[in-house]
């Protein structure tokens, strides 16, 4: 479970870029000119997260970086369980052991572990159908967007200091529309809270 919640992060704000992208689904898709105003705007609103290539290559690229980092899972989980510490009780193997000891829980650390083995997988299947995913046919439903909203927000921060200038301008908003498909993907679509 804290494999799929890791890997299914956040949303995105891109801006529109008029160019022939692939959707979260794998189906290409293009902006056209010659339309009105009303349903340009429309149009900008559902392409604008969309994935070209050349996000795919940008995350590719970054994530073959940061995936040797060890660091980026454990820092992630533990800054996310500082915001919602409610969260920590989700994991039994950990749910009591107090936030300090957490770096050297081995239970911990293997959890985060596995959880970066889903985020390769999800990079790997960018730009197919998601249904070929094992990740997101897994976790497909079973998270709030709230939820995976705060821990994509917490990712990019982890991500930006532990990668540095490897992290640019071009990754963060090439993550923003990947990890925006991967929370469409897989989120609670108008269920209630718990």
């Amino acid at each position: 479970m804290f494999i799929h919640l890791f890997t299914i992060l956040f949303v995105v704000y891109p801006q529109f870029r008029s160019v022939q992208a692939e959707c979260p689904r794998g189906y290409k898709a293009s902006s056209s000119g010659g339309r009105s105003a009303a349903a340009k705007s429309e149009s900008q609103r559902i392409l604008e997260n969309f994935l070209n290539e050349r996000d795919e290559a940008t995350i590719r690229s970054t994530w073959n970086t940061a995936k040797k980092n060890d660091n980026i899972g454990p820092k992630t989980f533990l800054r996310y369980f500082e915001l919602k510490p409610e969260a920590q009780k989700m994991f039994p193997a950990f749910a009591e052991v107090d936030h300090m000891k957490l770096p050297t829980n081995e239970d911990f650390l293997a959890q985060a572990k596995s959880c970066v083995s889903g985020l390769n997988s999800y990079v790997e299947h960018l730009g197919k159908n998601p249904q070929n995913c094992p990740f997101i046919a897994k976790a497909k439903g079973k998270y709030h967007h709230e939820d995976l909203k705060l821990l994509g927000v917490t990712l990019m921060g982890v991500l930006e200091e532990e990668l540095g200038k490897g992290f640019t301008d071009e990754s963060r908003e090439a993550w923003r529309k990947g990890l925006h498909a991967m929370n469409e993907a897989v989120s609670k679509k108008h269920a209630s809270r718990r």
